[in-house]
């Protein structure tokens, strides 16, 4: 049993605490991504996990097990962090021989073992090279496969991909992607890579300041953000994010700013007289938001002040009156070549609002 589970982990550094009721449970055999803005806690959260901090209070659970009196050493946990932790007098070949001596392998079953990690982080022509005479990238893909030779009941990875050119670190995430199902190790991955933690995770934690701010599968925390800090992080570009006042007139909800108003229709205009507030944050992503050149039902007008070519795509900057938003629409189906100055016309898809309370920051209901 791998089971990882928190329950209330708070940790103080002085007077600066670091992680602040911290619960969540990464099922056996899962990959977690913890991900958030740098130094939010993801990397403590690990170093709880491994026993490296002690919490001030709460609790960690491995395999249903109490295990803050387990020493480190003693909980079968394979770490990779951001710093590469290399032995400068050994070979590459030797730092990924040396936790397997500890499990008296074969000689066989080693070389199988360091052959299999070779190729996979493509390593073949630097086995006999010491650390100082490698890259900083070779350096990080090393400290990764001196914990992927080994077969833990645990793997932690911090940034592990943090120091690879962009072409390898896509590669590197699709590949522990697989041995991850293939070996069915309980993972937990840290990343400030929003994209990369929706790319390889089962489960994401989405933290902020110390606390876990959302706990879902990628799906449900880019499609059902649960407080306006998640709607913004995930995704890119973020979420577009309008304050506008609730306002009722022939028996309709409207949505109203200065630069335009949209109606709701019947379930989200009953949603908002429930909540009896005056104003709320509409939250819509670029993707979501729909250009043409001629108006239509629904639609607004808006001026194109920046147009950035995104190989299959376009990301447009928008302004309409003092409310400046972003678009992300596919090159084959927007049906003119955008310029700069340009009007066009704007609406945003139907389905896709999320609705936010602005006073506690937190989604009203699930998808508009």
């Amino acid at each position: 049993m791998s089971e990882i589970r928190l329950e209330n982990v708070r940790v103080r550094y002085g007077k600066n605490v670091v992680l602040r009721d911290v619960s969540f449970t990464v099922p056996e055999g899962s990959l977690c991504v913890i991900t958030g803005p740098s130094g939010c806690g993801k990397t403590t959260v690990l170093r709880v996990i491994a026993g490296l901090t002690k919490p001030e209070r709460g609790m960690v659970y491995l395999g249903g097990k109490p295990a803050l009196h387990i020493l480190p050493g003693e909980r079968d946990v394979a770490m990779c962090f951001q710093t590469f932790a290399l032995y400068p007098h050994m070979t590459v070949r030797e730092n990924w021989m040396f936790p397997l001596y500890a499990e008296k392998l074969s000689p066989q079953e080693m070389a199988r073992r360091i052959e299999e990690v070779t190729r996979l982080l493509h390593m073949e022509f630097l086995l006999d090279r010491y650390p100082g005479q490698l890259s900083g990238g070779q350096q990080q893909r090393v400290a990764l496969g001196r914990a992927l030779v080994r077969r833990p009941k645990i793997y932690l990875l911090d940034e592990p991909l943090g120091n690879l050119d962009a072409k390898l670190r896509v590669e590197m995430r699709a590949e522990i992607r697989k041995i991850q199902e293939t070996l069915g190790i309980t993972t937990v991955y840290v990343t400030h890579d929003q994209t990369e933690a929706q790319a390889v995770a089962d489960i994401m934690v989405v933290m902020d300041f110390g606390e876990v701010k959302q706990v879902g599968t990628p799906e449900e925390v880019y499609e059902k953000p649960e407080n306006l800090f998640v709607a913004g992080f995930i995704g890119t570009p973020r979420m577009n994010f309008f304050s506008l006042e609730v306002q009722e007139g022939n028996g309709q909800v409207f949505l109203v700013s200065q630069a335009f108003s949209l109606p709701l229709d019947a379930h989200q205009g009953a949603l908002l007289r429930r909540q009896n507030i005056p104003r709320v944050i509409l939250g819509v992503r670029p993707e979501n938001v729909l250009c043409t050149l001629q108006p239509g039902s629904g639609s607004f007008p808006a001026v194109l002040e920046v147009v950035e070519p995104q190989s299959n795509e376009y990301i447009l900057t928008l302004r309409r009156e003092d409310v400046i938003f972003k678009a992300r629409l596919r090159r084959d189906t927007l049906g003119f070549t955008p310029e700069v100055g340009q009007k066009v016309w704007v609406r945003f898809e139907e389905g896709f609002w999320h609705l936010f309370d602005p006073r506690t920051e937190r989604r009203l209901e699930g998808r508009g």
